[in-house]
């Protein structure tokens, strides 16, 4: 799906990222779950030398809420004047409600729509699609995070996956401007032959979470297909 921005000018008008203090290298991961996998190994096939994992007592909401007020500060974008809180995440503070919501309320906004979407990997520009669909429809701010805790997601003892994940933030404040000027155009798309590929099986309405499918580590990232 292409989107071609000619009828509405879109700025990027603040930037805005977090990173926890805790930083786990190749060698800590590998030793951590016993992989049969080194350091060479990673930094050859993955291209990660290290990570930064989330504090125990940080959420998602948290990483995301301090890359939110980074955009805003540059912005100079007070957090009442925003049309629209974006989250995009696959690991939400909770199932239900929208980590967005937990992000709007610690901001003090408390009139404009906020929702998250689930896009993994490509939920940055999803989100971005998003947005500036708003901000061609009436809206003039919107503030788009991504956020993730995937850490708590990944099994240590699965080599395929251990080493590849990280918890982070970034945040965009985007608004309304001169036609031509800013984001010019997005194509996105999706091919849902995929959709086995990497999943967590178990949590969903497919199959509930139970004390048997956090046995069987169905709260990890996994092929479906293995």
């Amino acid at each position: 799906m292409q989107q071609i921005f000619s009828e509405q000018g879109i700025r990027l008008a603040g930037r805005g990222h977090y990173l926890p203090d805790t930083v786990r290298s190749n060698a800590e991961v590998v030793a951590a779950g016993q992989l049969p996998i080194d350091d060479a190994w990673i930094r050859k096939r993955i291209g990660v030398q290290q990570r930064h994992v989330a504090a125990p007592e940080q959420n998602t909401s948290d990483l995301g809420l301090a890359a939110a007020r980074m955009a805003l500060t540059e912005s100079h974008t007070q957090p009442e004047e925003l049309d629209l809180i974006l989250v995009s995440t696959i690991s939400p503070d909770h199932p239900s409600p929208a980590t967005a919501c937990a992000i709007q309320a610690a901001l003090g906004n408390t009139h404009c729509p906020a929702f998250d979407i689930t896009a993994a990997c490509s939920g940055f520009l999803y989100g971005l699609d998003i947005a500036a669909r708003y901000l061609r429809t009436g809206a003039h701010r919107v503030l788009l995070v991504s956020a993730e805790i995937r850490s708590r997601f990944v099994n240590p003892r699965d080599p395929a996956t251990a080493a590849i994940f990280g918890d982070a933030a970034g945040a965009v404040l985007l608004e309304s401007g001169p036609v031509g000027e800013g984001l010019l155009g997005l194509e996105i798309l999706a091919d849902g032959r995929g959709y086995h590929s990497v999943m967590i099986p178990a949590g969903g309405a497919a199959r509930p979470a139970s004390a048997e499918t956090v046995a069987k580590g169905g709260t990890f990232f996994a092929d479906a297909q293995r």
